[in-house]
């Protein structure tokens, strides 16, 4: 299920980026794995957590999406600037990681975080958000949906705020 779901989100160009926990088997599992997923995987790479079993053994250039790419590793907490989704004269940026983060990069500027690891059981800060698979319907999810997502967050979340001070000022009288 998980590899079809990829496949049919994923076409052979797109880049995406694994959060990690790939699978908890070892090279020759994670190799055989990649070789069934369309698209340019990055995957941020923990040594210490699931992917160690696969980690240890990986080789640059050794390891192919079903697309012919070469599977390649970044850095565990990675920034991406995205000025398609400025803000105030400043690119957005999008900071992933595979643990959920209270702070980050950019945090005090709007910035947004995607995470996995809690399996829909965290409810961090709005513009902060789990897109590990069980929480995205066992598939990979697009920057325009995590947009629309965060978009809708900091609504709900500027909502709240004006709600609550209405009941301050209310309260006040």
């Amino acid at each position: 299920m998980l590899i079809n779901n990829w496949n049919e989100r994923v076409k052979s160009n797109d880049t995406i980026y694994h959060l990690g926990d790939v699978t908890l088997g070892g090279y020759k599992y994670a190799k055989e794995l990649f070789s069934q997923l369309n698209g340019r995987i990055i995957v941020l790479a923990n040594w210490k957590h699931h992917d160690k079993y696969w980690l240890d053994d990986f080789k640059p250039c050794d390891m192919y999406s079903k697309s012919g790419h070469t599977v390649s590793l970044a850095d565990p907490l990675l920034s991406l600037e995205l000025p398609e989704y400025s803000e105030g004269g400043y690119p957005k940026t999008l900071v992933m990681c595979h643990f959920p983060l209270v702070r980050w990069d950019r945090s005090h500027y709007n910035s947004w975080h995607v995470h996995g690891h809690c399996h829909g059981t965290y409810q961090g800060p709005p513009r902060s958000m789990d897109v590990g698979v069980d929480c995205t319907y066992y598939a990979p999810i697009s920057l325009e949906e995590i947009a629309q997502a965060m978009l809708e967050r900091v609504s709900l979340e500027k909502t709240v705020k004006e709600v609550l001070s209405e009941q301050v000022d209310l309260e006040k009288k």
